[in-house]
C-alpha cells in the first residue's frame, strides 16, 4: 500500500486547504452569499485526521512511534504562530478594548494556551454571552479540539496496534468514528452548543479521516469512478459552503456533507482531475499559508469591525483580507518555515512552551488587574462598569435560554402575592426591561410576573425552523395567563421577527381575561455597542472624554415601530414607542448620570438596569395607565 500522508507534500491537498480556508474567510467576510462557509473547518478536520493518523501508522509499522517525538513535532508546527498571534491580540486588546472585554480575553488566551478553547466558550454560550464577533480569540475552539484529539489519538492507535495491528486499526478507527456521529447527532438535537464545541460530537470527523489513512486505497484509486468521487466531493463540499441546506439542517447533518466530500477527494488520489486542479501553484500556495492566515484573519476582522460606527463595508471587508494576507504570509515566511527547518528538540520544544506561558502570563494579567482599568479616566472608568441587568441572576429561573421548555420557568416567576397583576412576556429584551417594571409597579401595588425566553417573541404559533421550541413555549405562556387573568399583560421584544401572529395574540390575551395588553416598541440599537463607544469618544476627544448624555452616531436606523403598529392593526392594544421615549432631535440617550453603571445598554440592544427604569419613568402612565397612587 502507498502510505498515505507521506513525508513529501502532496499538492492537492493543500489545494484542499486553501478551498477551507476560502469557505471560512467568506462566510466571514461576507456570510450573505457564503452562509455555509463554516464547514472549512470541517474539512480541515478530515484533514488532519489524515495527516496525524497516516504519520502516527508509519512510525508504529516501521517500530518508531515515540510519543515525546510526536507531541515536540506538533508543538514545533503549532506554537510558534499561535504565541504570536494570541500575543499580538493580547497587545492589540490593551489598546482598544473596555476592561471587561479584556478580561474576557485573557481568559480565552489561557484556555488556548490549556488546549481547552472550545470548553470555555461552550461554558459561556447563551444568549446574554458576548457576540462571538466581538471574541477576538473565538475562532481557537477549533484548534482546541485539535489539540485534545492530539493528545489521546496517538495512545489510542498504539494501543490499537499492540492488539492487532493494521487489521485492529482498520476496526478501531470506523467504530470511534460511528460513535462520534452518533454522539454528534443525538446532541444536534438535544443541545446544539454541546455538538458544535464538544470534542466527541466531532472526531468522528478526525477520526474518519484516520479511518482513510489506514486503508488500503489503490483499489479505489484505480477505479473508473474514482474521477466522480472528486468531482461529487467537491461539489458537496462547495453546496454546503454556499448554505445549501444550512438553514434546516441540524449541526450533524450540516457537517456530513463536507465531511463525506473531503473523504472522496482523499479517495480519488492526486491523479483525479478535480485534484490535479487543486495542485495549481496559487491554491497551493494559499493552502500553504492556511494555519497562519486562520489565526489572523479572525482577531483581525474583530478590531476592524470594533473600530467602525456601523458593519464593516465592502471596502473594509477586502482591507481585512488583505491585511489578514500580509500577516499570514508574513508570519509563514519568518516564522513557521524556519521553526520547521528546524529538528526539535528538548530544549527548543522547551522555548515554544515558554513562549505560550508567557502569552498565558499576560493572559492572566489582564484576569487579574480586571482589564487594566487604569488605562482610562475615573469618569469613563465609572461609565463602563456597566453590571449586567440586575434581573439576569434569575436567568435560570424566569428567563430561559432556547434549549429550556416552560416547565423549566422558577417558582418565583409569577407573583401572587398582590391581587393587581402584571405581567412581562417577551424576549431577552422584555427580560431586560423588568427592572423599570418593578421599579414602578410596586408603587402602584401590582404584583410583576416574569416569563420570558431566548429568541422567542410573544407570538403565539411562532415557531421559525431556528426556533421550534418557540411555539410550545409561547402556548405555555398563554395557559398560564389565561389562569392567571392579570391586570396587564406587557409584550415587549427586538421585533426583528415575522409580526404576522402579532394581532391575533393580542386578540387571544384580551379573550382569556386580560384588562390591558401594552406593546412596548424596540429600545435604539446601538453599533458599536455603548460601552465600545464611550471607549472611541474618550480617545477621540481629549478635552471631553465623557461621552455625551445624548447621542446621534451609532444609533442604527430602525423601522421597528412602523411594523409593529402595521402587525397590531386595529386590536385595542396600547402601543408605547421605547425609542419616542429615550430619543429626540438631539440624539438616544446614552446614560441617564455620570456615577457607575448609568449607561443606557450593556450591549448594543439590550437596556441595563438603570436604562430600563428610565425608559419606565418615561412611559409610566401609558404602561400602567390611571393616575399614579400617592
Amino acid at each position: 500500500m502507498t502510505a498515505p500522508g507521506a513525508p513529501t507534500r502532496l499538492a492537492h491537498l493543500d489545494g484542499l486547504r486553501a478551498v477551507s480556508i476560502a469557505l471560512v474567510l467568506a462566510y466571514h467576510l461576507s456570510p450573505e452569499w457564503a452562509r455555509g462557509g463554516f464547514v472549512g473547518v470541517d474539512v480541515f478536520f478530515v484533514l488532519s485526521g489524515f495527516l496525524i493518523t497516516g504519520i502516527l501508522e508509519r512510525a508504529l509499522r516501521d517500530g518508531s512511534w515515540s510519543a515525546r517525538d510526536f507531541y515536540m513535532r506538533r508543538a514545533r508546527r503549532l506554537f510558534p504562530a499561535l504565541a504570536v498571534v494570541m500575543g499580538a491580540t493580547l497587545v492589540a486588546g490593551l489598546l482598544f478594548l473596555s476592561p471587561a472585554e479584556l478580561v474576557e480575553l485573557g481568559w480565552h488566551a489561557v484556555s488556548g494556551v490549556g488546549f481547552s478553547a472550545n470548553f470555555l466558550l461552550w461554558s459561556e454560550a447563551g444568549y446574554f454571552d458576548t457576540a462571538t464577533a466581538r471574541k477576538p480569540l473565538m475562532h481557537l475552539w477549533s484548534l482546541g479540539v485539535e489539540e485534545q484529539f492530539y493528545l489521546l489519538w496517538p495512545w489510542l492507535l498504539w494501543a490499537a496496534w499492540r492488539v492487532g495491528g493494521a487489521r485492529a486499526l482498520r476496526v478501531v478507527l470506523p467504530v470511534v468514528a460511528v460513535a462520534s456521529f452518533g454522539a454528534c447527532v443525538w446532541l444536534s438535537s438535544t443541545d446544539p452548543t454541546a455538538a458544535f464545541y464538544a470534542p466527541w460530537s466531532r472526531v468522528w470527523e478526525l477520526a474518519l479521516g484516520g479511518a482513510l489513512a489506514c486503508t488500503p486505497r489503490e483499489r479505489w484509486v484505480r477505479t473508473p469512478f474514482a474521477g466522480w468521487f472528486a468531482w461529487v466531493g467537491l461539489a458537496l463540499i462547495v453546496a454546503a459552503g454556499l448554505g445549501v441546506g444550512t438553514d434546516v439542517l441540524p449541526p450533524a447533518g450540516a457537517s456530513a456533507g463536507p465531511v463525506v466530500g473531503a473523504c472522496l477527494l482523499l479517495l480519488a488520489g492526486p491523479g483525479a482531475i478535480v485534484n490535479r486542479a487543486l495542485a495549481v501553484r496559487p491554491l497551493v500556495w494559499l493552502g500553504e499559508l492556511s494555519y497562519a492566515l486562520y489565526l489572523w484573519h479572525w482577531p483581525v476582522f474583530v478590531f476592524a469591525t470594533l473600530l467602525t460606527v456601523a458593519p464593516l463595508p465592502v471596502p473594509g471587508r477586502v482591507d481585512v483580507l488583505g491585511v489578514s494576507l500580509a500577516l499570514a504570509w508574513a508570519t509563514t515566511r519568518s516564522i513557521e518555515r524556519p521553526a520547521l527547518a528546524r529538528e526539535p528538540t528538548v530544549a527548543r520544544t522547551a522555548g515554544l512552551m515558554m513562549a505560550m506561558a508567557l502569552v498565558a502570563l499576560l493572559g492572566g494579567a489582564a484576569i487579574l488587574t480586571g482589564g487594566f482599568p487604569s488605562r482610562f479616566p475615573a469618569d469613563v472608568r465609572a461609565l463602563l462598569v456597566v453590571p449586567a441587568n440586575e434581573d439576569r441572576g434569575e436567568a435560570a429561573q424566569c428567563f430561559l435560554e432556547p434549549d429550556q421548555a416552560a416547565a423549566q420557568f422558577g417558582p418565583t416567576c409569577v407573583d401572587r402575592s398582590q391581587t393587581r397583576r402584571v405581567v412581562v412576556w417577551g424576549d431577552s429584551h422584555a427580560a431586560s426591561l423588568v427592572p423599570g417594571v418593578k421599579t414602578f409597579a410596586s408603587e402602584r401595588g401590582f404584583g410583576v410576573s416574569q416569563l420570558t425566553s431566548s429568541l422567542c417573541p410573544p407570538i403565539l404559533g411562532y415557531a421559525p425552523a431556528s426556533q421550534p421550541q418557540c411555539k410550545d413555549m409561547n402556548a405555555a405562556v398563554f395557559e398560564t395567563l389565561r389562569a392567571l387573568r392579570p391586570e396587564i399583560v406587557v409584550l415587549h421584544a427586538t421585533w426583528r421577527y415575522d409580526l404576522g401572529g402579532l394581532a391575533q395574540t393580542v386578540v387571544a390575551l384580551r379573550a382569556a381575561g386580560v384588562g390591558r395588553v401594552v406593546v412596548v416598541g424596540p429600545v435604539p440599537w446601538w453599533a458599536p455597542p455603548l460601552p465600545d463607544a464611550v471607549i472611541a469618544y474618550a480617545r477621540g476627544s481629549l478635552n471631553r472624554p465623557l461621552l455625551p448624555a445624548r447621542r446621534l452616531v451609532g444609533v442604527v436606523a430602525d423601522d421597528g415601530d412602523a411594523r409593529v403598529i402595521q402587525a397590531l392593526g386595529d386590536t385595542d392594544a396600547v402601543f408605547i414607542s421605547a425609542r419616542d421615549a429615550l430619543c429626540d432631535a438631539d440624539g438616544c440617550l446614552t446614560r441617564v448620570g455620570e456615577g457607575v453603571g448609568q449607561l443606557t445598554s450593556y450591549d448594543g440592544a439590550h437596556l441595563s438596569a438603570p436604562g430600563a427604569i428610565e425608559l419606565v419613568r418615561r412611559i409610566e402612565l401609558a404602561l400602567f395607565g390611571g393616575d399614579r397612587s400617592p
